[in-house]
């Protein structure tokens, strides 16, 4: 036996040093088969010469423009294996080639090459080469070969699943109707979990089970649908209908996991072709976090297509900070063939998915809303840095009055679009009561302090009136004794002494606070900055703030903002 190189990690693998099954002594379907490292093309219709793609253990994701080869290469790494475990509708866990694309006898009269590359169980690297050729001298339709002809050669067992969202017919188009599916309780939970997590809705805390009649592919005819909720599966969305059949794949591997005795091995690949169809880019975000996570804890292998550009960056963050995840882009604009380019920045990429060559990429802005004025002008100085304010896009209210809270309670409750890309800011003195009324949260945030719960105006006052007579921001800042911001506040019917009793304090009438603040603002502009920079408060809210910034940038893909 040749020296064997073994596969130490997905950036490291050298196809070149792989072994053949014969010189690991066993058939191919003998073969102990722990994950696919991915492929070599050597010819294959249009497809770059040599092109060479390692799969992640978890996500890899594949864009590119319409007849790039992005489905057939699906079709290319699931081809050489059978599976020796059922779906949970009985059949075989395997994908036929057929279902992805067709060879003309015609148009595909060549021969390709590829190899496929898997890592076994004692973590050697094995190549399996695979070619086409026509069944016979009298049949020239092609058919593909793994291995060759000889004893030992045939596919590999590896489990493998292929969804393409869509090209599926929809639910309604079927007669569907309410089957009895054999799952468990905690299968049960499971899908209601996968369909609450992605939608963000809990409709589906209870679901049943659909299938539709009289049609020739019965296997995109199976989906679940709300139960006991406020409409069923006759009213479901594309979208609702999509996610049955990625939740009826994943119990069918959940349940190949539960059977697999060797917990080494990979329980297979599931493959899904424009797994962006029919969802909102927020669904998106979700399903592909939900796969993420999914992937590690049932360890298979998930192989996508998507033209979705905040997916695409979304898959490309998450690949750079770290995570199990490859990104690959299929190009043809600047070859006759497609040219594969792995981890291609998603600037270059959004240019050529949209023509958009000259202009820079613009980063949107996320939309922050405010009471008033000054809550921005308070969060400027709150935040300083120039990095975080160039992301974000104040929304101006009202020159006089602003926007009164109980209005900005109604708009987190009653208009989920607006809130998806929107924080919300509630002065300190907002209720709590009122902000529980406020069921989703993750775009909401309050200023400081939060112990005193007191609006600016006031927070400002009682800065003013703590400060000793004899400190340097009355002399040095302000260049008046503190008995005059005193005066102008008793002109304003103001008590300076009620700050004692800060329950009383907080009663009164924040008006006169208002109108004072307003009358003096020759003393506000002059320690506004200082008296930001000691509210309590202050980096917790900056953390926060940054945090429900990326946490939008996230869902609609747009790049992280970072503090150098």
């Amino acid at each position: 036996m040749k020296s064997i190189n073994k596969v130490e990690a997905l950036e490291t693998i050298n196809f070149s040093g792989a072994i053949s099954r014969k010189e690991l002594g066993l058939s191919n379907k003998d073969i102990k088969v722990k994950k696919i490292s991915g492929i070599n093309i050597k010819k294959f219709r249009n497809m770059g010469q040599n092109s060479t793609i390692d799969l992640a253990n978890r996500i890899t994701l594949v864009s590119g423009h319409n007849g790039t080869m992005k489905s057939t290469l699906i079709g290319l790494c699931v081809q050489p294996f059978n599976s020796d475990v059922n779906d949970i509708f009985g059949s075989p866990l395997k994908t036929n080639f057929r279902e992805i694309f067709r060879l003309s006898s015609e148009y595909d009269k060549e021969r390709y090459e590829y190899d496929v590359f898997i890592e076994d169980t004692e973590g050697l690297s094995v190549k399996i080469p695979v070619y086409t050729k026509p069944r016979s001298k009298s049949d020239p339709n092609i058919r593909i070969v793994t291995g060759g002809n000889t004893k030992g050669d045939g596919n590999l067992i590896f489990n493998t699943n292929y969804l393409n969202l869509n090209r599926l017919y929809s639910i309604h188009s079927s007669d569907a109707f309410p089957v009895i599916l054999n799952l468990t309780d905690q299968e049960k939970n499971f899908i209601s979990k996968f369909y609450n997590t992605v939608l963000i809705k809990d409709s589906y805390n209870s679901i049943e089970s659909v299938q539709g009649k009289g049609t020739a592919n019965a296997s995109s005819k199976k989906t679940f649908g709300p139960k006991n909720s406020h409409y069923n599966f006759e009213s479901i969305s594309s979208g609702e209908d999509n996610l049955g059949r990625i939740a009826i794949s994943l119990i069918s591997f959940m349940r190949a996991a539960e059977k697999n005795k060797n917990k080494d091995l990979y329980n297979g690949i599931f493959c899904i072709d424009e797994i962006e169809a029919s969802l909102h880019p927020v669904a998106q975000i979700n399903l592909f976090n939900f796969l993420y996570k999914w992937s590690g804890k049932y360890k298979v292998q998930i192989l996508v297509n998507s033209h979705s550009l905040p997916l695409i960056r979304h898959a490309i963050q998450l690949a750079q900070s770290g995570q199990e995840i490859t990104t690959y882009y299929l190009s043809s604009l600047y070859s006759e063939d497609v040219q594969v380019k792995r981890n291609h920045p998603y600037e270059s990429i959004y240019k050529e998915l949209t023509f958009d060559f000259e202009s820079k990429v613009k980063i949107p802005k996320v939309d922050v809303l405010c009471e008033d004025k000054l809550a921005i002008n308070f969060i400027k100085r709150l935040v300083t840095s120039q990095q975080v304010l160039r992301r974000v896009n104040f929304i101006v209210p009202d020159e006089n009055e602003g926007l009164p809270y109980n209005l900005l309670i109604k708009l987190c409750r009653n208009t989920s679009a607006f809130m998806a890309s929107t924080i919300i800011v509630f002065d300190a003195d907002v209720p709590n009561t009122a902000l529980s009324k406020v069921k989703k949260d993750d775009n909401i945030i309050q200023l400081p302090n939060k112990t005193l719960k007191l609006p600016i105006e006031k927070l400002f006052v009682k800065y003013l009136l703590d400060t000793e007579k004899n400190d340097t921001l009355f002399f040095s800042k302000i260049k008046k004794p503190k008995d005059h911001i005193i005066s102008t506040l008793i002109e304003e019917n103001i008590n300076p002494s009620i700050i004692s009793d800060i329950n009383k304090f907080r009663d009164i009438d924040t008006k006169r606070y208002k109108k004072w603040f307003s009358n003096n603002q020759d003393i506000v502009n002059k320690v506004f900055n200082t008296f930001v920079k000691q509210v309590e408060g202050r980096e917790e809210f900056t953390t926060l703030f940054i945090k429900k910034i990326n946490k939008i940038c996230e869902i609609n893909g747009y790049p992280s903002v970072e503090i150098n």
